[in-house]
């Protein structure tokens, strides 16, 4: 979906088929955590809460839908904040790496 919106090279999902990762880069191909916190913003807006992607027998066809149309429009959010920045569309701070030298 990421590529539909052109989105390629600033949202990459990849990993092994048991334990997918998604990646979020600036113009620059530089890690984003801002575009990762607005990812996470925008999700959990349309009712999904997704940090990481974790795969569950639990998913059934509802799940997966909703997840789809909430990807969507996260999408559209994010697709404007790469071309304007992630500043103008982020309702809070930046989030933070969970290892750092000084929390």
């Amino acid at each position: 979906m990421a590529q539909d919106f052109g989105l390629e090279k600033s949202f990459v999902a990849g990993g092994i088929p048991c334990s997918p990762y998604y990646l979020t880069f600036d113009e620059d191909g530089q890690n984003s955590l801002g575009l990762r916190t607005l990812f996470s913003q925008e999700m959990i807006k349309n009712g999904v809460l997704m940090p990481w992607i974790a795969l569950s027998y639990s998913h059934q066809d509802n799940e997966l839908e909703l997840t789809g149309i909430a990807l969507e429009r996260t999408f559209e959010v994010y697709r404007k904040a790469v071309d304007e920045g992630f500043d103008k569309y982020l309702d809070g701070d930046i989030i933070k790496p969970v290892f750092r030298k000084y929390n």
